[in-house]
């Protein structure tokens, strides 16, 4: 069984984007259809608090358009990542079933609770539009990759840095997981955290991840995880970064993972279990796609404004 990393349930606007769960029963290898249930999505297991808060000012929810101002915690359903000034990079299967216009991006938030916590810097922006990969697969959650362009530029936070040098994500190199989802690994047993939480995990080679996977891991994803379990992804993660170091770069955190899905082993809602790697979309397979979509949707404008506006 393979499940998504998003809380959101689809049924109704408010369990859509509440504690919602997607399950996917089956991988190509096990056949099988999509089934979506009632309730869950995932988050970090055996991870912490990120501290010092607000450190990662590219780190963005996704949230329920419609919920009010100020304690978003219910409505929070995906993690993203900003990457150009109007443009949030997510999991395609976030944001499948939605419109623009149902998804507001939170920026500068650590406690989704407290409204009032970094003033001036926590701010809720408009979604213009949302562009899924064109081969994105439900079943095999290939290319789960999406952006997400805004209508406006956050004010006073930087992007993130994409990774560049792919002799970067080494096996066994340390990454690390960034989102609000569930802490609880066992079935039956929920945790989300109202602060946002970390975990580091090594990198696990494409022929490791496999064997778990029974084949069914393509060369545009990425895994992370330790053999013997206990720390990853879980549901309320999804879309959100896998970031490492780089030392070149006065160790600057660069976007190398968006949160995808985990394989359950067994009956029951669990995560980070044993021989089961969290797996990511690796963004180093999607820079070209990237540039492609931010530049067809750059302005239409000639000479000087085109080139200084590209950034948007």
């Amino acid at each position: 069984m393979n499940t998504y990393f998003n809380r959101a349930a689809r049924p109704s606007k408010k369990a859509l984007f509440g504690m919602g769960l997607v399950l996917m029963v089956g991988l190509l290898s096990l056949g099988g259809a999509q089934i979506a249930t009632t309730d869950t999505m995932p988050s970090i297991v055996g991870g912490q608090e990120a501290a010092p808060p607000f450190q990662y000012s590219w780190m963005a929810a996704l949230i329920n358009s419609s919920s009010p101002p100020g304690d978003v915690y219910w409505d929070q359903f995906c993690g993203g990542t900003l990457i150009y000034p109007r443009w949030v990079l997510t999991a395609a299967h976030c944001v499948e079933d939605l419109a623009a216009d149902d998804v507001d991006i939170l920026f500068g938030a650590h406690d989704l609770t407290d409204g009032t916590e970094n003033p001036g810097l926590r701010q809720r922006l408009k979604v213009l539009r949302l562009v899924i990969h064109e081969d994105y697969d439900q079943r095999s959650l290939d290319n789960d990759i999406a952006l997400l362009h805004l209508a406006g530029a956050p004010r006073g936070l930087s992007s993130a840095a994409l990774i560049s040098d792919v002799s970067r994500q080494r096996p066994g190199t340390l990454a690390r997981a960034i989102g609000w989802g569930d802490t609880a690994s066992s079935a039956g047993r929920y945790n989300y955290p109202e602060r946002l939480q970390q975990v580091d995990m090594p990198l696990v080679s494409q022929s490791a991840c496999n064997e778990s996977y029974l084949g069914t891991i393509t060369d545009s994803m990425l895994c992370a995880g330790y053999p013997q379990g206990g720390r990853g992804g879980c549901f309320g993660d999804s879309g959100g970064p896998l970031v490492i170091q780089n030392p070149t770069a006065n160790n600057r955190w660069e976007l190398i993972g968006i949160t995808s899905f985990v394989q359950l082993p067994t009956g029951g809602l669990k995560c980070a279990q044993p021989g089961f790697p969290t797996v990511f979309a690796d963004v180093y397979d999607y820079l070209d796609w990237i540039e492609h979509q931010r530049r067809a949707f750059a302005p239409k404008l000639p000479g000087i404004w085109k080139l200084l506006l590209l950034g948007d």
